[in-house]
């Protein structure tokens, strides 16, 4: 409380009621802590409240980013899908083709086997 609004109160009482002067500066006193403390209040509500403001921004943004990461990584696990089946399917070919080529070889051995065998008991 600026010192031109205290004598301004302890004019008013002076006029309008019959206190003395300590109880003047004591009833000052007391309406300057209040005062004081109703502007803290509104300080720390006001702050709080811009606070919020900007966690709420915060937390906008990071949706956000979140969510384009999250798709980010969705099209990394396309990806790497796709990757791995057609490397399964490349390996299931590479083995095909070997099991083949040595069912080939048995067969073929197996004939040959076959014609020693049937030449020598004619």
């Amino acid at each position: 409380m600026t010192e031109t609004q205290s004598l301004r109160i302890i004019d008013f009482f002076k006029h309008h009621t019959i206190l003395n002067q300590s109880s003047v500066n004591e009833f000052l006193v007391i309406v300057d802590e209040v005062v004081k403390e109703e502007v803290n209040v509104i300080q720390e509500t006001t702050a709080s409240k811009i606070e919020v403001e900007f966690c709420n921004k915060d937390i906008q943004l990071l949706q956000q980013e979140t969510r384009g990461e999250f798709n980010l990584l969705r099209q990394e696990m396309k990806t790497m899908n796709a990757e791995f089946k057609a490397e399964i399917r490349s390996d299931l070919n590479k083995h095909l083709v070997w099991i083949f080529g040595a069912l080939i070889t048995i067969a073929t051995l197996a004939m040959g086997i076959a014609k020693i065998i049937f030449k020598h008991n004619i």
